[in-house]
């Protein structure tokens, strides 16, 4: 074990995740924009797409999605939420991308797993893509996964198993993106929770800046080693149900409705990323 008390196998399996999450972001960065190798100049690239015109753009932009969504699940750092294409001119798309970064906040010094959401418009006035943090799992905490969660413990892929448990983080954090308050929140995810905090984050876009949230992921808990009333476990269980709801009928009523149900439980200020933060001056 090293200083932090993570032993060496669990080390060396946050490190092939975090490999294999930047051997998929080529793949599916060609996909969205033919010569790219990561998600930032695939960005850019697609936002040049406007230049053919509102037509061209619509056509090109489903052309893309149906590109993506082809991606087998075993290469694939693309979720899709939201895609509709009601006229030749329209085209309204929300998605998200994962890919080895460090924290959205540079006075941290964390690298990991990121997801960010992409949001895109285009219509026969408007052209609109943004590209925001909406999930952070620190390095720690995929090793943290890999020692403590009975769900990894039980797969024959672990790796694949961690990347599922993360895409159910990223449905959270795309549901409690407008959530605007610095707030502890747990998942549950089968037998794992993962624990973090919601951190308001200001982006830059397109020439405008972007208000969100984005959940930082610090660590994983085994959900059985907790009794059934600690605060944690109830949080956790109460966000990953509330979570399905919304994803078989997902609307803003739904997630402004998810957002006063969920049991609060407040931030800490006393873990790395917050201390590190308030000595910088930065307002999270």
């Amino acid at each position: 074990m090293n200083a932090n008390g993570i032993a060496t196998a669990d080390r060396i399996f946050a490190n092939q995740l975090m490999r294999e999450v930047k051997r998929r972001e080529p793949i599916n960065a060609d996909c969205m924009h033919k010569g790219t190798r990561n998600w930032v100049d695939a960005w850019e690239g697609m936002y040049h797409v406007k230049d053919a015109g509102p037509i061209k753009s619509a056509k090109r932009l489903v052309t893309v999605y149906e590109r993506m969504r082809s991606i087998p699940d075993k290469d694939s750092a693309f979720l899709p939420f939201v895609f509709s294409n009601p006229g030749k001119r329209t085209v309204i798309g929300i998605f998200m991308v994962m890919k080895e970064d460090d924290h959205p906040a540079d006075a941290v010094a964390k690298t990991g797993v990121m997801v960010s959401q992409v949001i895109l418009e285009s219509t026969n006035t408007r052209y609109m893509l943004e590209m925001a943090p909406a999930m952070f799992v620190s390095w720690h905490a995929l090793a943290r996964m890999s020692e403590r969660s009975p769900d990894l413990r039980r797969s024959s892929n672990r790796i694949e198993t961690a990347v599922n448990i993360l895409w159910q983080a990223a449905h959270t954090s795309f549901v409690m993106r407008n959530k605007l308050s610095e707030e502890t929140l747990h998942l549950t995810v089968g037998d794992t929770i993962l624990a973090g905090t919601l951190r308001p984050h200001v982006s830059k876009g397109k020439g405008r800046r972007i208000n969100c949230t984005f959940y930082d992921i610090a660590t994983v808990l085994p959900r059985d080693d907790m009794h059934e009333l600690d605060p944690r476990r109830v949080q956790g269980d109460s966000v990953a149900e509330q979570i399905k709801k919304f994803l078989k009928a997902p609307s803003k009523a739904l997630m402004k409705e998810i957002h006063k149900s969920i049991p609060l439980i407040a931030a800490r200020k006393d873990d790395y990323t917050s201390r590190v933060l308030k000595e910088k001056g930065f307002d999270f």
